[in-house]
């Protein structure tokens, strides 16, 4: 009987009526969340999720009561959400909800980023972006247009112009990441473009001066029986032999170094990193890709690293230039070191970067541009030309067009004849010209 009854509900369903089914869950998105009591103290739940891909697949998540069970599941779908790459905004949403899911992403994807450079950003996003006082963390997704935007990265950049690059760069991609996703339709920050910085004059040491560089720098390590004195002296002695990046050569290893051949040769293979609050730690590539190369090495300088090889010690880090406890050498105690030692010899300070600079101008004009390019592992020839190698303000030789003004008439016909240079010369081709 209940059966019949059962069978006689459904049938009686209008012709042409079709069931309801469950509603299709969209990429990124999660159906209810439902529970199982695995134990008296444990509590599992579990939800379908809808991958970027479409496919769906069952998250679960485990807590001492129903509650948190929740709580660690929703936590996990959201964090699952965005590292997969997606962005969910609603109406309310700010650039502040933008950015932390931007910041989610971004850290996930450890093979494009760097740690150091997932540092500066997230310090742009706490101290210019969601600043309290000067930030736009509050304002709407919606409301954040081009002209908003721009007059604000402006006004940021005025007193600091990288705080306003670092918070365009953050802000450029997370808007980015929000069209990928399709929640905006267009990225805003696109089209603004800041003022550029001035090209810096490039400030390069003549072999003098570099020789007197050597001599303050011994003169120190000989004068005190600090050892990171007489390793100031050779890690700079390394630098103006190679151009290399002061963390490159402060994140240099024994087995980078190759003095048993018979070129001599060092590695640049990693570089040093700061992270703020946090040890100095090596990261296992330089800067770029074409950063990773091998220098020759001048006799002095070979002989310098053989005798620092004679000498080390054992230290966990195998590090050509170790601090004064075994560890990464951190760059801030070398500059402070540096100038400590100029200090006492009373004469003017120098900076690491001085020394990769005039490397680059020694050689480019011993051997052009492109070798120096190589040297200083740059991956093209516009950044070392324009920001690493020193050029005279010589003026071109035009001796021959002033000859003209202190000659008598004479003599200057006959000159012109010779060279076909100065003022007249041509004069029959500009006839012919014309007709």
């Amino acid at each position: 009987m209940l059966l019949l009854v059962m069978s006689r509900v459904i049938n009686d369903r209008p012709c042409g009526e079709d069931v309801v089914g469950r509603p299709r869950l969209e990429p990124g998105h999660w159906g209810n969340i439902r529970y199982k009591a695995l134990s008296r103290t444990k509590v599992r739940a579990f939800a379908q999720y809808a991958t970027l891909s479409g496919r769906v697949r069952q998250v679960e998540a485990t807590g001492r009561s129903r509650k948190a069970a929740q709580i660690r599941l929703e936590k996990h779908l959201e964090e699952l959400r965005r590292t997969e790459g997606g962005v969910d905004l609603d109406a309310n949403a700010t650039v502040a909800d933008l950015v932390e899911a931007w910041r989610v992403v971004a850290a996930a994807d450890t093979t494009r980023r760097r740690v150091q450079s997932m540092d500066k950003h997230e310090y742009a996003i706490r101290h210019t972006i969601t600043d309290p006082d000067v930030g736009i963390g509050t304002l709407r997704v919606s409301a954040a247009t081009t002209p908003r935007l721009r007059a604000w990265l402006l006004s940021v950049s005025d007193p600091a112009p990288s705080r306003g690059r670092d918070a365009r760069t953050v802000l450029n991609m997370a808007f980015d990441l929000a069209v990928a996703s399709g929640q905006l339709s267009r990225n805003p920050v696109t089209p603004i473009r800041l003022p550029r910085r001035t090209a810096p004059v490039v400030e390069a040491l003549t072999v003098e001066e570099a020789r007197q560089v050597r001599t303050i720098l011994h003169d120190y390590a000989d004068a005190g029986h600090y050892r990171m004195r007489r390793a100031l002296a050779d890690i700079v002695d390394l630098m103006l032999a190679t151009g290399m990046r002061v963390g490159e050569g402060t994140g240099l290893r024994w087995c980078d170094v190759d003095l048993d051949s018979e070129i001599p040769t060092v590695t640049v293979a990693g570089t040093t990193v700061h992270i703020r609050h946090q040890p100095v730690k090596r990261q296992g590539r330089p800067k770029s890709d074409d950063s990773f190369r091998t220098i020759a090495l001048v006799e002095p300088v070979a002989a310098m690293m053989a005798r620092r090889r004679d000498e080390r010690r054992p230290t966990p880090t195998d590090a050509v230039f170790p601090s004064s406890v075994g560890t990464w050498w951190d760059s801030h105690n070398l500059r402070r070191l540096l100038r400590a030692a100029f200090d006492q010899a009373d004469a003017d300070r120098i900076h690491p970067h001085l020394l990769r600079r005039t490397m680059a101008t020694l050689i480019d004009s011993a051997a052009g541009v492109e070798d120096a390019s190589k040297v200083l592992g740059h991956s093209g020839v516009g950044i070392t030309e324009q920001y690493y190698i020193a050029h005279a303000a010589l003026a071109p030789d035009m001796r021959n067009v002033a000859e003209a003004l202190f000659t008598e008439p004479g003599e200057s016909s006959e000159q012109n004849g010779r060279d076909g240079h100065g003022p007249g010369a041509g004069t029959g081709n500009r006839d012919q010209k014309h007709g």
